[in-house]
C-alpha cells in the first residue's frame, strides 16, 4: 500500500471553545482540541503507523509508511465519535495518498496542499455545530444557548458543555504544569471574579485585561517547509517558543502574587499562531511587554526527546512576529464580544504589515463602541489621526512604560482630561500644541521635567507630543507598576 499523510483538524472553533460565556467552558473545548493530536497518536500511533508530522492548536498532521487510506479514516472518526467530550467538535479527518511514482519525500509540497484542500471542502460540507443525536429534554442549554439540554439539574445543559466543562475545570492545573513545566504544586484562580478581584488595586479591582496575539505571515513558513522534516522542525521551534515564554511569564507573576495565592490567569486559546490570555487590569501591559521581549529569546526547551532552541527567527525571510489586541474591560463584560472585539483590533496592524506592533482598547462599559468600533475610535480622537494611532510598538513598551510612570508624578489627572477634551476638540493640530504647552506651563509646577517625561513618550510612541497626551490619559489606570507585597496599589 502506498504511504499517505493524514490530517486531523478541528474546524468551526467559535462553535465548540467561543459559543459561550462560561470560563471553564472555553477553556475545555481549547484544551480538549490542544490535547487531542497526542491523544491520539498515543492510541492509534502503533496499530495503524502513524507518526505525528506538526501539530499546532487543534491540527495534527501524521504521515504512514504504507495504510489503507480508508480503513485509517473510519479508525480515526471512530475514536473521535467514541470520546463524549469530542464527539460535538467538528473535527475533519483527511488523508492523501502518494500518485504515481511521487513520494512524501520528493512531493511533499504537493501532497500536503492536497490533504489541506480536503480538510477545506469538507469543512464547507459540514454543519458549523454538530447536532445532538438525541433530544432528551424541552429545555435550551443555560451555557451556550444553542444546544438542547440532555439534564437540568442542577441547570439546563447540553452534553456538549457538560463535557467541557468538567474537562476545563479538571485540567485547567495540569495544563501549565505539562505545557511550561511549572511547579506542581502552583494553583491558579478558577474564574474571572477571583482572577479579577483585588481590593488592592483600586479601580481595577474586577477589571481585566483580554490579550489576543496573533502570528504574523507563520501560514507562509508552514507553506514554505519542503518536506516533513522541516515542518516538524518548524512545529518545534513554535511550541518551544510559546512553552518557554509562557513559564517565563508564570515565573515573573509568582514574584509579583507571592507563593501563597493562586496566580492570577486564563488561557483560554493556546497553540498554533494564536494565543488568547485573560489576566487582571493592572498585570495586562506587564504580560504583554514580558511576551514581546521574551519570545523565542529563552535558550533551549525540550520538545518531543529532542532539545530545541527558541528563536525569533525562522530563516532570513522569516522573523516569528506577533500582531496583537489588548481589550481593558469589566470583569463580566460578554466575553465572546470580547474576544471578536480584540481579534479585529489585532487585524489592524498586521493589514499595515507592522511587525510585533499591537492596538489597545479601554472599555469602561462594552457597549458604547457601537457596531462599527473602527470609527467609534476614529470619533474620539482629533481630525487628521488615522487607525495607526492605536498602533504601537511592541517593543518599546518599557519605554512607553517608563515615561507614562514619570509623566504620572507631575501630571494631575483631572486637568490631564480637561486638555485632552481640549485638543479632541481642536481641528488646527499645530495650535492645539500651543495650547497644550500654555495649560501645562500653567498647571503644572515642573513644566521643564514634565515636557522632557512627555518628549520621551512621544519618542517611545513614535508620535508626536498630541498623541501622547491622549495615550498617556487612555492608558493612565492601566501601565501601573506591579509590586510584590499584598499592599500593592494601582498607581
Amino acid at each position: 500500500m502506498p504511504e499517505l499523510l493524514v490530517r486531523v483538524e478541528a474546524v468551526n472553533l467559535g462553535s465548540f471553545i467561543l459559543d459561550t460565556q462560561d470560563i471553564s467552558t472555553v477553556r475545555g473545548g481549547g484544551l480538549l482540541l490542544l490535547d487531542m493530536a497526542a491523544d491520539l497518536e498515543k492510541e492509534l500511533g502503533s496499530r495503524y503507523g502513524l507518526s505525528k508530522v506538526f501539530t499546532a492548536g487543534s491540527i495534527g498532521l501524521f504521515h504512514a509508511e504504507s495504510g489503507d487510506a480508508g480503513r485509517i479514516t473510519e479508525a480515526i472518526q471512530l475514536w473521535i465519535a467514541g470520546r463524549p467530550a469530542l464527539k460535538d467538535a467538528t473535527i475533519q479527518v483527511q488523508t492523501t495518498q502518494v500518485q504515481g511514482t511521487e513520494t512524501i519525500g520528493t512531493n511533499f509540497v504537493g501532497i500536503h496542499t492536497r490533504v489541506k484542500s480536503k480538510v477545506r471542502w469538507g469543512q464547507m460540507q459540514s454543519p458549523t455545530v454538530v447536532y445532538p443525536t438525541a433530544l432528551e429534554q424541552d429545555q435550551i442549554c443555560l451555557y451556550d444557548r444553542v444546544r438542547p439540554a440532555s439534564a437540568t439539574v442542577p441547570d439546563p445543559v447540553s452534553a456538549a458543555t457538560k463535557s467541557r466543562r468538567e474537562y476545563g475545570r479538571k485540567q485547567k492545573m495540569s495544563f501549565y504544569r505539562l505545557e511550561a513545566h511549572v511547579p506542581v504544586d502552583w494553583n491558579y484562580t478558577h474564574d474571572l471574579d477571583d482572577l479579577t478581584g483585588d481590593h488592592h488595586q483600586g479601580n481595577l479591582h474586577h477589571k481585566m485585561a483580554l490579550i489576543y496575539l496573533d502570528g504574523n505571515k507563520f501560514s507562509k513558513v508552514v507553506g514554505s517547509c519542503k518536506t516533513k522534516e522541516e515542518l516538524g522542525r518548524w512545529s518545534r521551534i513554535l511550541r518551544a517558543n510559546q512553552a518557554s515564554v509562557l513559564r517565563h511569564i508564570l515565573e515573573g507573576l509568582r514574584g509579583i502574587v507571592g507563593d501563597e495565592k493562586d496566580l492570577p490567569v486564563e488561557t483560554l486559546l493556546w497553540g498554533g499562531d494564536e494565543i488568547i490570555w485573560a489576566v487582571p487590569a493592572w498585570l495586562g501591559w506587564w504580560w504583554m511587554n514580558e511576551f514581546y521581549r521574551n519570545y523565542g529569546r529563552l535558550g533551549e526547551w525540550p520538545i518531543d526527546g529532542k532539545t530545541v532552541t527558541t528563536t525569533d527567527r525562522y530563516s532570513d525571510t522569516h522573523l516569528l512576529t506577533h500582531g496583537a489586541a489588548i481589550v481593558f474591560c469589566h470583569h463580566n463584560a460578554p466575553i465572546q464580544r470580547v474576544i471578536g472585539l480584540a481579534k479585529g483590533l489585532a487585524d489592524w496592524p498586521k493589514e499595515k504589515g507592522l511587525a510585533n506592533t499591537f492596538t489597545y482598547q479601554v472599555l469602561e462599559s462594552f457597549d458604547h463602541l457601537g457596531e462599527d468600533a473602527g470609527q467609534a475610535r476614529l470619533d474620539r480622537i482629533p481630525a487628521g489621526f488615522g487607525k495607526d494611532f492605536y498602533c504601537l510598538p511592541g517593543d518599546r513598551m518599557g519605554e512607553i512604560q517608563e515615561a507614562v510612570w514619570k509623566l504620572k508624578a507631575c501630571v494631575p489627572k483631572g486637568e490631564l482630561h480637561a486638555l485632552v477634551q481640549l485638543l479632541c476638540r481642536e481641528k488646527d493640530m499645530p495650535d492645539a500644541e500651543k495650547q497644550a504647552a500654555d495649560v501645562l506651563v500653567k498647571s503644572v509646577k515642573r513644566d521643564a521635567k514634565a515636557k522632557d517625561h512627555l518628549s520621551n513618550l512621544a519618542e517611545a510612541l513614535g508620535m508626536e507630543t498630541l498623541a501622547a497626551w491622549i495615550h498617556l490619559l487612555e492608558l493612565w489606570d492601566y501601565i501601573v507598576q506591579p509590586t510584590t507585597d499584598a499592599t500593592r496599589r494601582a498607581r
